[in-house]
């Protein structure tokens, strides 16, 4: 008895803490049903589609909002969800890979999509073959580029043949694109993506910024820009507290992603060591997507 009561008290203490303190402060009740609300809209099977994420300019956090964008889902979807960079500066690959290594030529080449190199096996191409190839880190299965070496990107011809053939595997993806330029891959991308998440700094004249880049990318796209883009803006300046409400939408419903230390460095992202605040923001924007992919 005496070791069954020393076993159970803990567990019952703490069951009562947490009870105190949701009924000593609503907000902690809110935010549990909202945490309980996201996490059944995510756990939900989605329908096949593509999230295109860009920018105007390096630098803005393009790549760091794609890697948060698929640990979020993938925490609920598990292996469904592929991160794809199609940019040069190995971004993601950095943000998500915990091992060196890219996947890129490999999957291609068994997909037909790429010549291979020495030993490249066209149409060796499973489920459990491509999960091998593709888990390069703790979460989305990630199609990349290792930054150290001299591998090449998906190109704009190679991407409508992976991307068609990729999501029999894996019907949620989040591309990672390079900025907004003339790069051919990017309306490659586009003119296939079913929602855009476009990646602003937080400041100055974010609004003109969000207006060129809505106008550079509406020809590309299969529905009207309002329908299918969401603006994202992150801060850099070291002014959101831990706790505070920048996790909430703007004015015009652009979501901020709070200034966390655990973004700073450009390695890889871990979710436990993410701020409550930026946890809570990306899980809002998967939810936003999650509901209106097609």
């Amino acid at each position: 008895m005496t070791e069954y009561r020393q076993k159970a008290y803990p567990s019952l203490f703490r069951a009562a803490g947490r009870a105190a303190r949701r009924a000593l402060d609503p907000r902690v009740a809110v935010r549990l049903r909202a945490e309980r609300t996201r996490a059944a809209t995510l756990s939900a099977p989605l329908a096949s589609g593509v999230v295109a994420v860009v920018g105007p300019d390096r630098g803005v956090g393009r790549s760091t909002v794609a890697a948060l964008l698929a640990l979020a889902l993938a925490r609920h979807q598990d292996a469904r969800v592929l991160a794809v960079e199609t940019g040069h500066g190995g971004g993601l690959h950095r943000r998500l890979a915990t091992r060196p290594g890219g996947s890129t030529t490999a999957v291609l080449a068994a997909l037909g999509v790429r010549a291979g190199g020495p030993g490249a096996r066209p149409g060796a191409v499973g489920h459990r073959w491509l999960r091998e190839q593709l888990t390069l880190g703790e979460g989305p299965m990630l199609l990349a580029v290792d930054p150290a070496t001299a591998d090449r990107p998906l190109t704009d011809v190679e991407y409508a043949p992976a991307a068609t053939a990729l999501a029999r595997w894996f019907p949620t993806r989040v591309v990672d694109t390079p900025p907004l330029t003339s790069d051919p891959v990017v309306p490659a991308v586009l003119t296939r993506a079913d929602r855009v998440v476009i990646v602003l700094p937080d400041g100055p004249g974010q609004a003109q910024m969000s207006a060129r880049c809505r106008s550079w990318i509406a020809p590309l796209l299969p529905r009207p820009v309002e329908e299918v883009a969401v603006d994202v803006r992150v801060r850099r300046d070291g002014g959101t507290s831990p706790g505070g409400r920048r996790a909430t939408p703007a004015g015009d419903g652009a979501l901020v992603l709070p200034d966390d230390p655990a973004l700073r460095g450009g390695g890889v992202l871990r979710w436990p060591l993410l701020a409550a605040d930026t946890r809570y923001m990306i899980l809002s924007l998967a939810c936003r997507l999650a509901h209106e992919i097609d």
